[in-house]
Formats: C-alpha cells, sequence, structure tokens
C-alpha cells in the first residue's frame, strides 16, 4: 500500500538547532515515537528499530534510513528507510525536510513522505493510514520541540547539577506506537471538524 504525506509545521526554536538535531541520528531516533538507535554505520547511514502496538500484536521492524541528499545552504535533507519485521511485513520510506527560519525562534518545517507498506500494518486500513502518519509526525515534532528545549534549559543550569551531584531529569518516551491510540485519536479529531463544519452550516 502507498502513502503519501505532505505536512507544514512549526518548531519552536532556531533553524540552526533544528537543523543540527535533524543531521543527528541519535536525536533524531530519541525523538521519533517508538524508534531506537542501534547501530551507526557512518555520518550517513545507520541503523534502528521501530516498535508498533496493534491490540495484543507487538510488531517490531528492523531497519536502515540513509541520507541521501544533505543540502546545508537550503537546509534540505532527504532519507531513505527501508525496514522488515518478523512476519515478513515491510515498510519502505523516503521522507524530504526542508527547513525555513520564520524568526529567530521560530522555524518552520515542510515534510512530504512517501510509504509503502506490507504485512499486518496494512490491516489498519488506507483511510486510517494517513491520519496515523500525521499524528506521529506532530508528536515528533512536539517530541522535537521538548528535546530542543530542555537541551537549551540544561545547559543553563548545568553548573548547579554539576555542583549538586545530582543527573538531570530525562522524559521518557513510550517504547513503542500504539496504534489503536492513534486511530481513536484521528477518529475523535475528525469528527471534531465534522460537528464544526455542521455547525458553522446552520
Amino acid at each position: 500500500m502507498a502513502v503519501e504525506i505532505q505536512q507544514s509545521v512549526e518548531v519552536q526554536a532556531p533553524i540552526a538547532e533544528v537543523w543540527a538535531l535533524l543531521l543527528s541520528p541519535h536525536k533524531l531516533a530519541s525523538c521519533l515515537p517508538g524508534a531506537t538507535l542501534s547501530e551507526l554505520i557512518d555520518e550517513r547511514q545507520f541503523k534502528g528499530n521501530v516498535r508498533l502496538s496493534v491490540g495484543a500484536i507487538s510488531l517490531q521492524y528492523q531497519g536502515t534510513a540513509t541520507y541521501v541528499e544533505v543540502d546545508t545552504d537550503q537546509h534540505s535533507v532527504v532519507i531513505s528507510a527501508e525496514a522488515q519485521d518478523k512476519t515478513g511485513g515491510t515498510v519502505s520510506a523516503t521522507i524530504t525536510t526542508n527547513l525555513e527560519a520564520a524568526s529567530e525562534e521560530i522555524t518552520k518545517a515542510q515534510v512530504d513522505a512517501s510509504f509503502n507498506i506490507t504485512g499486518r500494518l496494512v490491516q489498519v486500513g488506507s483511510g486510517m493510514i494517513d491520519g496515523v502518519s500525521e499524528e506521529i509526525i506532530a508528536e515528533f515534532i512536539e517530541n522535537v520541540t521538548t528535546a530542543l528545549h530542555t537541551q537549551s534549559s540544561t545547559s543553563r543550569e548545568s553548573g548547579l547539577v554539576a555542583e549538586s551531584g545530582a543527573e538531570p531529569a530525562e522524559s521518557k518516551k513510550p517504547d513503542s506506537i500504539n496504534i489503536p491510540a492513534v486511530v481513536w485519536k484521528v477518529i475523535v479529531n475528525k469528527l471534531k471538524g465534522l460537528l464544526s463544519a455542521s455547525a458553522g452550516d446552520k
């Protein structure tokens, strides 16, 4: 099943910080729901896992991602990824991200992604995959913003932490993407949109 996603979002952080995170496999994996980095092959290629929960079924995709294009001047990057789970299901994707400074503290990101999905994940339904993908991207952007703010706060407070010997608190993301929960959120958002449109017509 082929899926195309186009989404424009704003990140509450300077473009230099967002760009640095985008080029860091470790930071990318820490922000992507259900993802972990397993091996850094070189500066352009890395291996990782993405865990999905569909009811009682837990799917873990293992694969490789590659920075196929990096344009520092234009703040544009293209990442290609291929992954497979133990049941034979596959996901291949090409994700293009373009950054633009909206202001000194706000970055606009245009994300264009194409996915090809086979296996059990297709059971979610083509009608819901788009919404699920958008919700996951929205959560990813929220995690990116939180990570950048935490990074800034940690830098400011590093002196106090060093003096006390305490370790800074870290936010823990879920170890898997709960597909039914995301689907339910998509349904609720669609219903809200329909109700708002209906109320506007009256």
